[in-house]
């Protein structure tokens, strides 16, 4: 049996009401734990809350990754090359260099490399030279790489349009709103690049999809991923 692929190994728990809010009773007790903790270690500032908050979206992000992989399985595809497909499949003009691609995916091209080299070895991308300049390699998808998407892309979506049915429209963008914040305020604590930083004066790129595939003459005005 293939091993699941999670973001972090947490433990998780039953599902209850607590507190009027349906919560993870695994996540609630380690929580509630920590807090004791850290008081007889002299923090007092600890909210339980923050714990809940990032167990949980960590647990949400586990469940994602192993729906989104049960998917890709019967494709032959790992989260990885399925990244590096629709990276590719929606770049503005549909063909990109590798550095491009390694930057969009945030992956060291050491690390592409061999991504890329199975796509081609399966026929979903093809490497050619940059018509400006030869020394350049640049990638884009073959047909039967767009065939690939075009028949998994459905499926995948009709299962997490299933997995989300019980939240409305409302809870959805309140979700989206939510999460945004989180990575605003992670962000604007971490001692990385300015790229990472809010407030550092240069906005970070945004890698965001169209809704459906993007191609021929349109491809230009596609937002990057």
């Amino acid at each position: 049996m293939a091993r699941r692929r999670t973001v972090m190994p947490i433990r998780t728990g039953e599902l209850t009401e607590i507190e009027g809010v349906l919560q993870d009773e695994s996540i609630h007790r380690q929580a509630i734990s920590e807090q004791k903790l850290l008081a007889q270690a002299g923090f007092e500032d600890f909210d339980p809350l923050d714990m809940k908050v990032r167990l949980s979206l960590i647990a949400a992000a586990n469940e994602l990754v192993a729906t989104v992989e049960e998917e890709l399985r019967p494709f032959g595809l790992s989260g990885s090359t399925f990244n590096v497909l629709m990276t590719i499949r929606h770049s503005p003009y549909g063909t990109l260099k590798m550095s491009e691609v390694a930057d969009l995916i945030v992956m060291r091209p050491r690390n592409l490399t061999p991504l890329m080299d199975a796509l081609v070895a399966d026929g979903y991308v093809q490497r050619q030279p940059s018509e400006t300049d030869r020394r350049v390699v640049q990638v884009q998808l073959t047909d039967d790489g767009e065939a690939r998407l075009d028949a998994l892309l459905p499926r995948l979506f009709r299962k997490l349009g299933t997995a989300l049915s019980d939240l409305s429209e409302e809870e959805k963008l309140a979700c989206i709103g939510a999460v945004t914040k989180v990575r605003i305020g992670l962000k604007a604590t971490r001692g990385d690049d300015g790229r990472a930083r809010a407030g550092s004066g240069a906005p970070a790129r945004r890698r965001v999809a169209p809704t459906e595939p993007v191609r021929g003459q349109d491809a230009a005005d596609a937002p990057r991923l």
